[in-house]
């Protein structure tokens, strides 16, 4: 049967509807789609955007300002040669060493006084990437800070005091290697007032970083304290430093730290017996002017066994000038008095140090090349007991006939 007319047209009117029906569906839902879309993005570029760039350090931080993450590290090769004093070539030992690698992260989270900072470095002699610091730190009120975590013990001005890359020459002294109480595990509350400054931790003792809460490597709690007082015009920042570049002020930071702890890495001789006391503590004393510095160090530590004690004691004399604006001079003097009862080599033991920084950017450590000499006059196995070696790290090796000159260069970089 044949449809009719009208039936046709009905038929036709009723598709041509739904195809424009279908139409205006697809339209608004894609319409929609690209709303959805846009609107999503205007709410990522305007409300959730990251900021990036370099103060110093490279960065990522949130429009907000809540979140921060820094990302630097530090680069030193060295080369280093050392003979004794009646060199001959067999006596001679030298070459390249990367002493430090490190990388760093740091920044804040949810807001700019609560902080944190992970340091790593890999090994100088099994490039193996070992935690240095590890903590956090929030900012209570006034300047008063506590931190959590692993970190430098607050001690010693050579190295709780000043960064690797900030010392007078390529290393810190050999005082610095056998008296710091080096990192450790625990809880540190620092303040800082105009002119003075105190920092003191409750921790698991002396070098005892990386390690789980049964090791015997750890005291079962230790006690550590530094005090620094500020005269002259030098603000704090100025100190963070051993070098005092052309143009900085006037200043003396005068430093005192103390130290305590029962059983775990005492530094006591293998035939100590009983429970083991180590007390320790150290005062130094910092000139800062414009392009000249000056630092003395007196530090001691008395090992309490049950049968006896040991008294050790150290000095250090150091100076550096600047020549011009990117070349500084400088001169070093440290002496180890080992206790007169320790067996093994209880000498005095003394290094004697003078070089030179070329600083590429004048009052930057962020690229520097030093060279410097390092005469040590004793010898080494006469101070064994208290003088362990080889000690890469300043270019002391053992020697049981003569005293050692090591000749050092260095390029460091920042970033």
């Amino acid at each position: 049967m044949k449809a009719s007319t009208n039936d046709c047209l009905l038929c036709t009117s009723s598709a041509m509807i739904l195809s424009i029906c279908g139409t205006a569906t697809a339209a608004e839902t894609s319409l929609s789609t690209r709303e959805l879309l846009l609107d999503a993005a205007s709410h990522t570029l305007l409300e959730d955007a990251a900021t990036s760039g370099h103060d110093g350090r490279f960065f990522i931080a949130s429009s907000d300002g809540k979140f921060k993450l820094q990302i630097g590290g530090e680069l030193q090769f060295r080369y280093y040669g050392t003979f004794n004093a009646t060199s001959s070539v067999d006596d001679y030992d030298g070459g390249f060493q990367h002493n430090r690698a490190r990388i760093e992260f740091r920044g804040h989270v949810i807001e700019p006084k609560l902080t944190y900072r992970v340091l790593t470095n890999f090994n100088r002699e099994t490039g193996v990437l070992e935690l240095q610091d590890a903590y956090g730190e929030y900012e209570l009120e006034n300047k008063l800070k506590i931190r959590w975590g692993q970190s430098k013990l607050p001690f010693d001005r050579e190295f709780f005091a000043s960064n690797p890359w900030a010392v007078q020459g390529m290393e810190a002294s050999v005082l610095s290697s056998v008296f710091r109480l080096d990192r450790s595990q625990g809880v540190m509350l620092s303040y800082q007032a105009e002119r003075w400054q105190i920092s003191a931790a409750i921790s698991d003792g002396r070098r005892a970083l990386n390690t789980t809460y049964e090791s015997s490597a750890e005291a079962e709690f230790a006690l550590t304290g530094r005090a620094e007082f500020r005269l002259g015009e030098a603000p704090w920042k100025q100190f963070r430093d051993q070098s005092a570049f052309r143009g900085d002020k006037n200043g003396l930071l005068i430093g005192l730290g103390g130290h305590w702890q029962q059983e775990g890495s005492t530094g006591a001789p293998s035939y100590a017996t009983g429970t083991v006391n180590l007390y320790q503590y150290t005062l130094d004393v910092g000139f800062e002017g414009d392009g000249w510095n000056a630092l003395a160090v007196y530090t001691g530590r008395i090992i309490d066994g049950a049968d006896d004690s040991l008294y050790d004691s150290g000095a250090l004399i150091q100076t550096g000038v600047f020549v011009s604006e990117k070349a500084e001079l400088f001169a070093r003097y440290a002496r180890i008095f080992p206790d007169d009862a320790r067996s093994g080599g209880n000498d005095d033991f003394a290094a004697i140090t003078g070089g030179f920084n070329w600083y590429f950017i004048p009052g930057s450590h962020a690229l520097k090349f030093t060279g410097e000499v390092t005469w040590y006059p004793d010898t080494q196995s006469e101070s064994g007991s208290i003088i362990k070696t080889p000690d890469t790290a300043v270019g002391l090796l053992g020697d049981d006939e003569d005293s050692q000159f090591t000749v050092g260069f260095q390029m460091q970089l920042l970033f």
